[in-house]
């Protein structure tokens, strides 16, 4: 009697992930010599490094690119790369090679271990990120403190839009000369060792495009855990992490018996009091908002050049609410409503001119952010009341 237990290795098909498609402006690292295409698709290590060999990128720096790439890659993120045209400039040309949107249809923008500040405040690329339906992933200067974030914000000045996310890496540590393991070549003054916080955030939206539930925040111990940084360096108080929060900055913080956790500023929404808060400040109202805008896009593509009568206009509102259906039973969003129609959204000019108008409105998911837990002890063992403000105690 023979018995036979055979094993072999199945190799791993890559999961595609257009829906999280992200990106990659490289400043330095460089393509390949036999590599003509201006944009490259990469899924696969292999095809990263097919594409952006070692022979052309032989500088930490432009390892260091490559490396973020790669982490990209193995958290599921399917990516365009480019090599910008000067190394370590983004010029207008570069801007008009990724700028038909519509064609390469990305989601998100990072730039490795660019580190934006009032000496660096990448005007084109925050210009192209306000006009366009993407989202724009990028690194305060890590030596960053209130002040200068200050004058960072106010260098970026019009530039600014709630297609920015802006993130601290309080969790990567900023290397001198003390650190017997770093390389010789390391620039002390601007490099630094780990993941970027952007990088991390984009990996996590990623994730959350492709599942099809990008209303969930990048917050908290569910959704915010860190598992690639070790240890934070920098410990930041509550007092410092509220003043990074109300500039709409992303940190990293360490949390006793959780670990590591990047919260968003969807978090601690500032506003001041009497003022309503703006929802387009919370990272993952933006990241739905913009999802919903592809998703109707596509609805109208479907209507395009159909009559403009109260048949097409049902129709639109039978698609419309089914979206919005599903995103409310899966607690995507608190409430809807579309509106269509003559009289209600369209005058007779607008049908005779053929112009279709349709009013959608949707109340996103709000984090809790504030708690309170209220002890009553009780005087007598047969005596129950309901207490809903605190003690004395």
């Amino acid at each position: 009697m023979a018995i036979n237990v055979n094993v072999r290795v199945a190799r791993a098909v890559p999961q595609v992930n257009t829906e999280g498609l992200t990106l990659v402006i490289f400043k330095n690292a460089r393509k390949s010599a036999s590599v003509t295409d201006t944009i490259v698709e990469v899924n696969t290590l292999d095809s990263l490094y097919e594409n952006f060999d070692s022979t052309a990128n032989t500088t930490l720096v432009q390892q260091k690119e490559l490396y973020i790439a790669e982490y990209l890659i193995r958290a599921g993120v399917n990516l365009l790369c480019y090599s910008t045209d000067v190394a370590g400039t983004i010029d207008a040309d570069d801007i008009a090679a990724f700028d038909d949107i519509e064609v390469l249809d990305y989601k998100m923008v990072v730039v490795p271990y660019d580190f934006i500040s009032a000496a660096n405040p990448e005007s084109l690329l925050l210009a192209f990120a306000k006009n366009n339906d993407i989202q724009l992933f990028m690194d305060l200067d890590p030596e960053s403190d209130s002040s200068t974030v200050a004058a960072t914000i106010t260098a970026l000045g019009t530039n600014v839009s709630a297609k920015l996310e802006l993130f601290t890496n309080s969790g990567l540590a900023s290397f001198g000369s003390g650190y017997a393991l770093v390389p010789a070549e390391f620039d002390v003054d601007k490099d630094f060792f780990g993941i970027p916080a952007s990088a991390v955030a984009v990996a996590r939206k990623a994730m959350l495009l492709k599942d099809g539930t990008p209303w969930l925040p990048v917050a908290g111990e569910t959704y915010g855990m860190v598992n690639e940084f070790y240890s934070l360096f920098t410990r930041l108080s509550t007092a410092e992490k509220e003043a990074f929060q109300a500039a709409n900055i992303n940190v990293l913080l360490t949390k006793a018996g959780v670990g590591n956790l990047f919260v968003s500023q969807n978090t601690l929404c500032p506003y001041e009091v009497g003022e309503e808060s703006n929802p387009l400040i919370r990272s993952h109202v933006v990241t739905e908002a913009l999802y919903i805008k592809r998703l109707l896009k596509r609805v109208a593509e479907g209507l395009m050049y159909a009559p403009n009568n109260i048949k097409t206009w049902n129709t639109f509102s039978l698609k419309a609410k089914a979206l919005f259906s599903a995103m409310q039973d899966q607690e995507g969003i608190e409430d809807f409503s579309v509106q269509v129609g003559k009289g209600i959204t369209m005058t007779e000019q607008d049908i005779a001119d053929g112009k279709f108008k349709a009013v959608v409105t949707f109340l996103p998911i709000r984090v809790i952010e504030d708690i309170t837990f209220n002890i009553v002890i009780q005087e007598m063992a047969d005596a129950y009341q309901v207490e809903i403000v605190g003690g004395d105690l």
